[in-house]
């Protein structure tokens, strides 16, 4: 596909952003990007994932709230707003998971929308003089010269080195013998 070819390229200058992902069921996952492959599977660290509540989930909340309400010593009859308002005030209406680092399928991805660039901070830094040291070591150390592992115009080892020792009883080399019916050497 010729259009897949130019949003890879494109998707290459973002890594390390932030990206939000929609998903063909509804949910948006927000995260780092990390990696993608040819077939736009993308990975992203540190993604939340954010989805609207269902009527249903949301209705049950509000009527486990008004059963918890006579179990604070209030009286739940007096206190009947069947007013035709909304129900669903004092209640989150979109759910939010934090997932960690995730895999998401290239197929089911609906539209993707770049943020900021996210700057990796080093979690321990290394003082100037042991990185200063450890450059003139690693220099030093690709400057000698390394010993070949066979000497140069001997491809095997000598007979006799590597190799296990007769065993007793037959003789160390006995002449191999021919195939069946065939007349004996002499």
């Amino acid at each position: 596909m010729p259009g897949q070819k130019n949003t890879r390229n494109r998707l290459i200058a973002y890594v390390n952003h932030s990206l939000q992902v929609k998903i063909w069921d509804g949910r948006v996952i927000t995260g780092v990007l990390l990696a993608f492959d040819r077939h736009l599977n993308i990975v992203l660290r540190q993604a939340v994932e954010e989805r609207q509540r269902t009527l249903k989930e949301l209705r049950a909340e509000v009527e486990a709230k008004k059963a918890a309400k006579p179990a604070n010593g209030e009286k739940g009859d007096d206190d009947d707003d069947d007013d035709g308002g909304d129900d669903f005030e004092g209640i989150d209406k979109v759910a939010v998971r934090d997932l960690g680092m995730v895999i998401l399928r290239g197929d089911i991805i609906e539209s993707m929308v770049v943020g900021k660039e996210q700057t990796i901070e080093p979690k321990t830094t290394i003082p100037a003089v042991v990185a200063e040291q450890r450059k003139i070591f690693h220099k030093n150390a690709m400057l000698k010269p390394v010993a070949p592992m066979v000497p140069p115009g001997m491809p095997m080892p000598p007979p006799g080195l590597g190799m296990l020792p007769p065993r007793p009883g037959f003789p160390p080399s006995a002449p191999p013998r021919g195939p069946p019916g065939a007349p004996a050497a002499a």
